[in-house]
């Protein structure tokens, strides 16, 4: 009987113990104890509906035993608590976003067609949306014709613009977009007239008054058309 009587004395001792810590801390001290930078801890939510927050939770039958800095240490009934909140570890970062519309598509030869639409004043989609008609986006691409690199450059029109190799990505790039320009300049800015010319030649525009009646030709200047139409709206031209 006595020694039931010393454990119900040590339980009494602890819950009062408790209690003297929380007139201690009060309200205010929880708040500094909730931002208190420790590596880990739990929170504590009181049936009365307080938080405390604590580096670790300890349970022993009816009790808990709650840590906080150092060697302190709080033991409370466990009729007191509402519930435990462990902590969570912090989330990693969210992936950064992808680019949008062309230059996520341009993938390795983004800076080409940046820098080549800037140098002869034109749209980087556009030039984007020819090189994939053009070549599927292949470096390496060559025709039955002769065509070569991304933006398939005939031998005779590399040979005029000076293109060192032409299945450099940043000087085929280049060419074709100095090329492009010169056709959008030769039929005053009309653009499917500028690419009709680019894929059958200035000469067939001309003699024709317009688009050639080629099925290849008609059907190139309408996927361009259309490849540049997605990438400027953010999505996938290619």
């Amino acid at each position: 009987m006595s020694e039931r009587r010393t454990i119900g004395e040590q339980r009494r001792a602890a819950v009062a113990r408790g209690t003297a810590w929380w007139r201690i801390l009060g309200f205010a001290g929880l708040l500094s104890a909730t931002f208190a930078p420790w590596a880990h801890a739990d929170r504590v939510v009181f049936t009365d509906h307080r938080i405390l927050v604590v580096e670790s939770v300890e349970a022993h039958g009816q009790w808990l035993d709650l840590h906080l800095s150092g060697d302190n240490l709080i033991r409370v009934a466990r009729s007191q608590v509402l519930r435990v909140l462990r902590d969570e570890p912090e989330p990693p970062p969210p992936p950064p976003p992808k680019k949008a519309g062309w230059r996520e598509q341009a993938g390795p030869f983004e800076a080409f067609f940046q820098q080549a639409a800037e140098r002869h004043d034109l749209e980087p989609a556009l030039l984007l949306a020819v090189a994939a008609v053009e070549s599927g986006l292949d470096p390496l691409a060559l025709s039955p014709k002769g065509a070569m690199g991304l933006m398939q450059l005939m031998p005779a029109t590399a040979d005029e613009l000076a293109v060192e190799d032409p299945y450099d990505p940043e000087q085929n790039i280049d060419a074709g977009a100095a090329w492009l320009r010169r056709m959008l300049e030769r039929f005053e800015g009309d653009l499917d007239l500028a690419l009709a010319a680019y894929n059958a030649g200035e000469g067939a525009v001309r003699r024709f008054g317009g688009i050639p009646p080629y099925q290849e030709t008609r059907s190139y200047v309408r996927r361009v058309r259309e490849r540049v139409r997605r990438l400027s709206a953010g999505g996938s031209g290619v």
